[in-house]
């Protein structure tokens, strides 16, 4: 996968669409085995095209993230869930197009304004920066760390309390990176590292071993 791509897509062929309207209920938009992610009602929502097939969107308001970094072995669970409700923005692309673009009403310059966003075209502006920073940021971790021709999505939440987030999830693997924490996980085998220590590796056998 060449640097100019991301989860099998062209930069230059994903196009962000114009003002969708607010989200009109609270909606599941993208879930596996190992995670959900969740946009709250009044949520504002931006779709992503790829030749004009709808495969992700950029979503500015509120919503959930559940994921659960655990890996089952013959020792049993190791690891641990990372729950959290997310305040800023988020943007999801999909890669087999499997994910729930959510319902949508007109949203009013008022409502507008409750997310500090002046104007449609002002939360525009706020969606193509977004959008233009995943793949600023996410260029090499994703494409990188991504296992080519796996069904699944990547997304990434900027919030305003605690930073980025990156999740990729595809069937039972799972990539999830916050502040100095990055878990890898597919099936029984986790390896998780925080900040310069590397605090397990778990195999198959439920062999366990630590770092620092």
């Amino acid at each position: 996968m060449s640097s100019s791509s991301t989860w099998g897509f062209e930069h230059r062929d994903l196009v962000l669409g114009a003002l969708a309207g607010k989200v009109s209920h609270p909606t599941d938009i993208a879930r596996s085995e190992k995670t959900l992610l969740s946009v709250n009602e009044g949520t504002i929502y931006f779709p992503i095209f790829y030749h004009k097939l709808e495969v992700g969107g950029v979503f500015i308001g509120y919503g959930q993230a559940i994921i659960d970094a655990i890996a089952e072995t013959h020792r049993g669970a190791v690891g641990k869930s990372h729950n959290f409700d997310w305040n800023g923005s988020l943007l999801l692309l999909s890669q087999d197009g499997d994910w729930t673009p959510p319902s949508t009403s007109h949203v009013s310059e008022n409502e507008l304004k409750q997310l500090h966003l002046g104007s449609a075209e002002e939360a525009f502006e706020r969606a193509q920066e977004i959008f233009n920073r995943f793949f600023d940021y996410n260029r090499n971790w994703f494409t990188n760390t991504f296992i080519q021709r796996q069904k699944g999505w990547v997304a990434t939440i900027l919030d305003t309390q605690f930073g980025k987030c990156g999740i990729i999830a595809s069937e039972d693997r799972l990539v999830f990176k916050k502040g100095d924490l990055k878990v890898v996980l597919s099936g029984n085998k986790l390896v998780q590292t925080e900040g310069r220590k590397k605090v397990f590796v778990a195999g198959r056998a439920g062999k366990i071993v630590r770092f620092g």
